[in-house]
């Protein structure tokens, strides 16, 4: 998964953001030259990743659809790395979009 950098405010330097934040842990993580908070909210985060996995869920019912296969592992194979990387985006769209 790649991991895209923000840009501080503050300082101006460009840091990635930590791993477990992709996977929905909240956390506060901090800038490395000027030390200042980047808080991710957890009710947004929470909003955000259950908007994700319906989004996960409909895709893999989606490609199931238009592949013809009734195989329910497939769609559980799908749905796990679907989530993830769609909450990550969405997750990363709204760090940024708030921080503007």
């Amino acid at each position: 998964m790649n991991r895209e950098k923000i840009t501080c405010k503050k300082c101006g330097s460009k840091f990635r953001i930590p791993l477990t934040w992709a996977f929905g842990v909240e956390i506060i993580f901090r800038c490395p030259e000027c030390n200042s908070k980047y808080m991710t909210g957890y009710k947004m985060g929470a909003f955000l990743l259950a908007i994700a996995l319906v989004i996960a869920l409909v895709l893999a019912n989606i490609i199931i659809y238009l592949t013809s296969s009734t195989i329910t592992p497939l769609m559980a194979i799908l749905i796990l790395p679907m989530w993830i990387y769609i909450g990550y985006r969405l997750r990363l769209f709204w760090l940024l979009y708030r921080k503007k």
